[in-house]
């Protein structure tokens, strides 16, 4: 049993380990302030006695390992996850992601037994309050949920796996940036002959990154107009864990048979000396600096770097043009930087803008849902379509007329005959609807009672 005590002006907790041992142990306890206080400080550490109880308790059953005889670190059990039971195409994200937030971090230090869902949630709403959006500090659950469980497995760790029982943070669902087809047809005439084979081939399959460096010439059909998607960068398959044939477009077939004649090797896409790019290949700036040369901006932001490096407060004025201007304060030249439509577009935000093309064409999205290779049709339709209040409007046009005139508080109902929509056969010489289908709804206003009240009533008259 556990007892608690002061010594000095802290409260103790004297226990019996699961080894046998007695041990003592301070907590933050404090045994001075105000009677209330001081009652709230020892019911505190009594409940904290308890929890070390069921603790040992657990120990002694072999449900938790016993305390000293482990030593190892969180940062040298993910780094033996990492090495040995990570998937391969899933090593790098990984990696990121424990390394900023875990191995260089006080937490990977803690030995296992110290690590505890406590410690877990204290670390990701560290994340959180730090700027790190919570789908960040989920896979960081995640991550650690799964190196405990194959710890668990391989015997590495008997314990309770403490990610598991930590709440998973709320995500705020990012909005995504998608060309219209203007703009589309504008970026690829921007577009070196470098990339451009690869930007066409991403807006016209929808296909990854990593798919589409890992596209080989065996799996194009130019032929039979049809490419097999089968892996990604040097994986054996996709993200998906599985191949797909996807038809080619006719605007796409030239495209790619370019891109197959001119490049060395068997890949579709490789760089120069015909070896597959690297997983970091950084796309973004080549589609962001394309789409400002082709005039997908806001405006330009006209700089007088003279002011600007005096301090002036007024160094930039923006106009929809980057003609040549001059600074109304010191004559100098300006300098025109174009402001982007899309500062934060990304490679991958290709593959949202097809699916929302084909959407907003009016095609079936269980067509779409195939074309992307989704394995259910609510991803494509929430996360990759994204249509418009524009595009909602236009759908709602296309309802048929059925609105009826309201009737006013004490008036009679209007004729219903054929110039009323909802009119049975559409005819003026038809007779009225049935009386079971012509009943209006009108208010009457009952007596107003000398107590000041005045009650409502709902009746319904035949025609």
């Amino acid at each position: 049993m556990a007892s608690v005590y002061i010594r000095g002006r802290t409260w103790w907790i004297g226990y019996t380990d699961a080894t046998g041992q007695r041990q003592n142990r301070p907590t933050k306890h404090k045994t001075v302030g105000t009677r209330e206080e001081k009652a709230a400080a020892h019911k505190a550490v009594e409940a904290d006695a308890r929890a070390m109880e069921v603790q040992i308790d657990r120990q002694r059953q072999g449900l938790e390992p016993l305390p000293g005889l482990c030593t190892t670190t969180l940062a040298e059990l993910c780094e033996w996850w990492l090495k040995n039971r990570c998937p391969a195409r899933s090593e790098r994200r990984a990696r990121s992601n424990l390394n900023a937030h875990v191995l260089t971090k006080p937490v990977g230090r803690l030995p296992l037994p110290q690590v505890t869902a406590p410690v877990v949630d204290e670390l990701l709403a560290g994340m959180v309050a730090a700027g790190s959006a919570g789908s960040t500090a989920n896979h960081t659950r995640a991550y650690l949920r799964t190196v405990f469980n194959r710890a668990r497995k391989a015997g590495k760790w008997l314990g309770v796996n403490p990610a598991a029982d930590v709440e998973r943070r709320r995500e705020t669902r990012r909005t995504y940036d998608t060309l219209t087809p203007g703009e589309a047809q504008r970026l690829l005439g921007e577009l070196g002959p470098e990339w451009l084979d690869l930007f066409a081939a991403a807006l016209y399959t929808a296909m990854r990154k990593g798919e589409l460096l890992g596209l080989r010439k065996t799996d194009v059909d130019l032929q039979g107009r049809v490419m097999m998607v089968a892996c990604s960068y040097g994986n054996d398959t996709t993200k998906g864990g599985h191949a797909d044939a996807i038809p080619i477009a006719e605007p796409l077939a030239p495209f790619l048979r370019h891109a197959i004649e001119t490049a060395k090797g068997e890949l579709v896409f490789p760089d120069a000396d015909g070896k597959m790019r690297p997983e970091d290949l950084e796309l973004a700036p080549v589609l962001r600096r394309a789409l400002s040369r082709a005039g997908v901006v806001l405006g330009f932001d006209h700089v007088c770097r003279r002011c600007k490096a005096k301090g002036a407060e007024l160094h930039a004025w923006r106009h929809p043009d980057d003609t040549r201007r001059r600074c109304p304060s010191c004559d100098m030249v300006l300098w025109p930087r174009a402001v982007p439509k899309y500062p934060k577009i990304r490679f991958h935000d290709l593959r949202h803008t097809t699916a929302t093309l084909l959407l907003r064409a009016g095609v079936a999205p269980q067509h779409v849902q195939r074309i992307l290779r989704h394995a259910s049709i609510t991803t494509t339709v929430g996360t990759y379509g994204h249509l418009t209040v524009e595009d909602l409007r236009e759908s709602l046009a296309k309802l048929p007329d059925v609105t009826v005139l309201p009737v006013a508080v004490g008036t009679t109902a209007p004729a219903i005959g054929a110039a009323n929509p909802l009119h049975a056969d559409g005819d003026a010489t038809s007779p009225a609807l049935p009386a079971q289908r012509a009943r209006q709804p009108r208010l009457e206003l009952g007596a107003c009672g000398l107590e000041g009240r005045c009650s409502i009533q709902v009746s319904y008259w035949r025609k």
